[in-house]
């Protein structure tokens, strides 16, 4: 969540959390789709503790993801007022009933942006770019998450 840094940023985090649930709404597979709520999120996060958060929620699957980003700031390799973002998502599919993993996933994004009048400084450009790296990851692995609940396993 970057809410505590802008407005701005605190919007376009809703953004993402609402484009990642209706990309997984969309599926014909998925009867509903919601983020946990915080106050049960577990402080140690073991698969215990999350099948049981997500059995207190009524969810039969819990999508789990882990985000990490880097930043890319090099005045030789870029303009003074660019930032690259590099952020990678790793994602399980975590039955809350057995325990199992049935579907891993990994997206790898990149992203440029140059600093505009509105950001308050170039930290803020650099968590714009941070933020939009990791919106693209986690719509690939929603999609990957999709497909995978579409595939026909009996066949």
């Amino acid at each position: 969540q970057w809410s505590g840094w802008s407005e701005e940023l605190a919007l376009a985090t809703q953004d993402v959390n609402a484009k990642v649930l209706s990309v997984l709404r969309a599926s014909p597979k998925i009867a509903d789709a919601a983020f946990l709520p915080s106050i049960l999120v577990p402080e140690k996060r073991s698969v215990a503790y999350l099948r049981e958060a997500g059995a207190r929620h009524q969810a039969d699957l819990l999508l789990v993801f882990r985000s990490a980003c880097s930043s890319f700031e090099r005045p030789k390799l870029f303009k003074p007022d660019e930032a690259r973002a590099f952020c990678g998502i790793e994602a399980i599919l975590l039955d809350t009933r057995t325990g199992l993993v049935p579907f891993t996933a990994t997206a790898n994004k990149t992203y440029d942006v140059k600093k505009t009048p509105a950001d308050l400084n170039f930290r803020e450009t650099v968590l714009r770019s941070q933020l939009a790296a990791m919106a693209d990851a986690l719509g690939e692995v929603s999609s990957q998450v999709v497909t995978f609940l579409g595939i026909d396993r009996l066949s």
